[in-house]
């Protein structure tokens, strides 16, 4: 070979290669404008909306890339799309509060690390704008934001601070709550007179106490960091405010609180959003 063509040999095979090279980069930046684009605003994949009459277990699920709810009427999947408790959802279709449903969804890979990156409570306020648009696409849910004062409680720390642990950072909770697929720091469990909660942050528990209540709690404890948190009542009294007072002959959720947590669970008022829902439809199943 002469060195003529060897030269022209070595300057085809380098073109070759910066071509693919350039090629590759390029298709690199796409993938990474893709990926850019679908974080600014992430949304479901893939959606599956039916009607749930199974009358079974309710349950919302983030597992890897699968979000599911099951058996949950719609007015109280827009309350956990919005971070609201139900009786601060106005103007509800009387069907929301009876048809239940089943929805199965999907995340992108892309999506799914990006979600696994975030804090816990970030994670939750992200998959929550997911489920609104979610709800928006498939029931045209349409809604408003208004405010107004309403009886609301407040927890707060008592004189003696909590009488809780902070969680372990490294306790993987081998004999701890949960089954084969959920198990761990950031699982709760929540049974008639009994709440678990393990490396846990403080807003887990008031969402929990929210949801025994039926009412908005304000959190004033100022605490941060993860717990391990157990509270045990009697399941069989009411979850009143006339057994939040310190006199109260009953043994009400509200002592345990103050016995066992150091916490102080109390009604109070204050100014407090609420979603209007201006329009919704029942979806069409696929």
């Amino acid at each position: 070979m002469t060195r003529g063509r060897l030269v022209l040999l070595v300057f085809a095979l380098y073109s070759g290669w910066n071509s693919d090279l350039s090629m590759s980069c390029a298709s690199s930046a796409q993938q990474s404008t893709a990926i850019s684009e679908s974080l600014s605003r992430p949304r479901f994949e893939v959606v599956s909306v039916k009607e749930d009459r199974t009358d079974g277990i309710r349950r919302i699920r983030l597992s890897q890339n699968h979000f599911t709810i099951t058996n949950f009427p719609l007015a109280l999947i827009i309350a956990h799309a919005y971070g609201i408790q139900p009786d601060q959802l106005a103007k509800t279709p009387s069907w929301t509060r009876t048809a239940s449903y089943r929805i199965d969804a999907t995340l992108d890979d892309a999506i799914t690390r990006w979600l696994q990156q975030l804090s816990p409570p970030e994670r939750s306020e992200r998959t929550r704008k997911m489920l609104q648009e979610l709800l928006a696409d498939r029931f045209n849910l349409r809604v408003s934001r208004t405010r107004q004062e309403r009886s609301v409680y407040e927890l707060s720390l008592l004189a003696g601070g909590p009488k809780f642990k902070q969680a372990a950072a490294d306790d993987k909770y081998e004999n701890g709550i949960g089954d084969g697929e959920i198990s761990g720091a950031g699982v709760t469990q929540l049974t008639p007179g009994q709440f678990t909660g393990q490396g846990i942050p403080i807003s887990r528990f008031v969402e929990n106490l929210e949801f025994l209540s039926q009412g908005f709690i304000l959190d004033r404890t100022g605490l941060s960091g993860r717990y391990d948190i157990k509270l045990i009542w009697d399941p069989n009294q009411a979850f009143e405010p006339s057994n939040a007072q310190p006199d109260s002959e009953h043994s009400s959720i509200y002592s345990s609180i103050r016995d066992q947590l150091g916490l102080k669970l109390q009604p109070t008022k204050a100014i407090v959003e609420s979603i209007v829902v201006e329009s919704v439809q029942r979806p069409s199943e696929n």
